[in-house]
């Protein structure tokens, strides 16, 4: 099996070559944005980080007073077309109707917009003609090389290995390692899951023995809050977390689920847990199963992740079975050496204004 991994992603990298090789010899089919556009993305498939990085650097551009918008693909969302959506207008819709990641950074951010199309360029000239802001943030924009970036965030995972960095399928690379190279900045993500004592990150050494890029890092860690469902008020509220763990049913449909439940074990004991695919769509028969584990186990909790909460909330308003309580538990990272990220987008404004 592993010959037929390493078959198909010797295949694969030939594709990704000749796609990259198209832009390299048609230079002109590459859209420039008159406004500076900043992409947050990875090399590898999920569970970096890029969510919560890009509401890190909406909520840091919001306190420097720079306006901006933030454009997503949606990925797995229903409808067709662009979508404009912001904490008030999302009301109105689903986590599918926008795709779960747009609808969640458009309900933590207040009052920045997240349009939502799988034709990024598209999407960029409307930024451009209609809102005008004097920043755009790409979301997972690493691979979108039909776009001129013009400063490049790569997320790298700290607790990946060596392994993990082979091409898909054999291992998450979307493209090659030494592709990074293309990156302006790099972040080591969720640097703080790592066991004490490691030292320097292996994946940064193994990278560093790969000349792959020479440019700036700096990392990030992962901190968590729980949170309850209040079934009254159809709100998340702080949830007081006492010296004994809660025992509790985990759920989660992410990138990587390890982190969710790493993290989680600061506030939490799992009796049992369910794991899905990313961008996971939660369906009825779906929260039956839970509550069955629930009474099979006598537990009174469910715990998962903010991106999957609002999309089991409507199901679990539905089913009406609150006896079985919801927790969440939420993410916000903390860079090192911000200033260097600060410095970066500063030179984007310095230099359009000249």
């Amino acid at each position: 099996m592993i010959f037929f991994y390493y078959i198909l992603s010797k295949i694969y990298a030939f594709i990704v070559f000749g796609w990259h090789l198209f832009f390299i010899l048609n230079p002109a089919s590459i859209y420039k944005s008159k406004i500076p556009v900043v992409s947050i993305g990875n090399i590898t498939v999920g569970g970096t980080g890029k969510t919560p990085m890009t509401i890190f650097l909406s909520k840091l551009l919001t306190k420097k007073n720079i306006s901006h918008v933030i454009i997503s693909r949606g990925y797995r969302k229903k409808t067709r077309g662009l979508l404009e959506i912001n904490n008030t207008t999302i009301e109105g819709l689903s986590p599918q109707q926008c795709g779960d990641e747009p609808y969640m950074m458009a309900k933590k951010l207040k009052n920045i917009s997240v349009v939502v199309d799988h034709n990024k360029v598209r999407a960029l000239k409307y930024v451009s003609q209609k809102i005008k802001p004097q920043i755009i943030i790409l979301d997972d924009g690493f691979q979108s090389l039909r776009i001129k970036r013009d400063l490049d965030i790569v997320l790298v995972n700290s607790i990946y290995n060596q392994k993990d960095f082979n091409l898909l399928p054999l291992g998450k690379l979307r493209e090659p390692v030494k592709n990074i190279n293309r990156a302006d900045l790099m972040v080591f993500t969720k640097t703080n899951l790592l066991k004490k004592g490691s030292g320097t990150l292996p994946i940064k050494e193994y990278m560093a023995s790969q000349s792959c890029y020479r440019g700036p890092d700096i990392a990030s860690e992962t901190h968590s809050q729980a949170l309850i469902y209040n079934i009254e008020t159809k709100k998340l509220e702080q949830l007081k977390i006492d010296k004994q763990l809660y025992i509790v049913l985990g759920v989660c449909g992410i990138g990587d689920p390890y982190s969710f439940l790493k993290t989680s074990k600061l506030f939490f004991q799992f009796k049992e847990s369910v794991c899905f695919p990313d961008h996971y769509n939660y369906t009825i028969k779906d929260l039956k199963l839970f509550f069955n584990l629930c009474y099979r186990y006598n537990l009174k909790y469910i715990t998962t992740t903010y991106k999957d909460f609002i999309k089991i909330r409507p199901l679990y308003n539905k089913l009406g079975l609150f006896q079985i309580k919801l927790l969440v538990v939420d993410i916000n990272i903390k860079i090192s050496n911000q200033s260097v990220l600060e410095n970066k987008i500063d030179s984007l404004l310095f230099v359009g204004k000249r």
